[in-house]
């Protein structure tokens, strides 16, 4: 899910928190990463049309909700 990776002389050593990040950043370890808005709505992995779809799905799921609830139904836990 992202993150920021850290590397030692060229190498991936590990992928880091936003805490642990913050610790390096704090004890002089690393520099902090300068990272525009552009950037990050550049590596934004969802457009319109699927931030739609599933906005449809979650409405049809608590009209489904609402539904069993007015009816009487059991709603179960997955």
């Amino acid at each position: 899910m992202g993150g920021f990776i850290l590397h030692v002389y060229g190498k991936l050593r590990a992928t880091l928190t936003s805490d642990e990040l913050r610790h390096f950043v704090r004890v002089g370890s690393v520099d902090m990463p300068v990272i525009s808005e552009e950037e990050i709505e550049d590596r934004s992995k969802g457009d319109g049309l699927s931030k739609g779809i599933a906005l449809l799905q979650l409405a049809w799921f608590v009209t489904q909700l609402v539904a069993r609830h007015v009816q009487d139904l059991p709603i179960t836990f997955l």
